[in-house]
């Protein structure tokens, strides 16, 4: 769903569509948290978030989130944002009030910055998003990984070259 711009109101965004349509979504308490489902097909519990945005008339929650399925930050679905997989709450939440979060996702989405595993993945952009920072803690802990890895693999080799 490519959104053009939007209006963001106190009970409710709407999204104006390439398409032209307007897209309603109603806010609540949920609307502006974070939440996140565990990537599927990894070997470790990487966890995919996403921010919740709203509900349209019918019910269905949307979820802005980057994925490298989209190639950009996108609003999404909750049958396409969750995979089928279960959402949690995470515990960490960002300070901003809910109308800051929702219009900085909403910018970022409008941005259309393409995704990149290294530089804005899923965590960086809610990281961006929620607490201004530009970090993915899926990818410090695997670069930490590979970095104890590398120290490991040269002391053992300059251990062994010592005898």
């Amino acid at each position: 769903m490519e959104m053009k711009s939007y209006q963001l109101y106190n009970g409710h965004v709407d999204l104006v569509m390439s398409s032209g349509t307007i897209l309603r979504l109603w806010l609540n308490e949920w609307s502006a948290k974070i939440v996140f489902r565990y990537k599927i097909n990894t070997v470790s519990d990487v966890e995919h978030p996403g921010i919740v945005l709203g509900y349209d008339q019918a019910g269905v929650w949307y979820y802005m989130h980057n994925h490298f399925e989209h190639g950009r930050p996108v609003i999404e679905a909750q049958e396409g944002f969750s995979k089928g997989k279960q959402l949690f709450i995470a515990n960490r939440q960002s300070q901003y009030q809910r109308s800051v979060i929702l219009q900085r996702g909403l910018e970022e989405v409008l941005q259309a910055r393409p995704y990149n595993w290294l530089n804005y993945n899923c965590q960086i952009f809610v990281n961006r998003v929620c607490h201004n920072e530009s970090k993915s803690e899926a990818v410090e802990n695997w670069t930490g990984g590979l970095a104890l890895g590398a120290l490991l693999f040269l002391g053992i080799k300059a251990f062994n070259n010592s005898k």
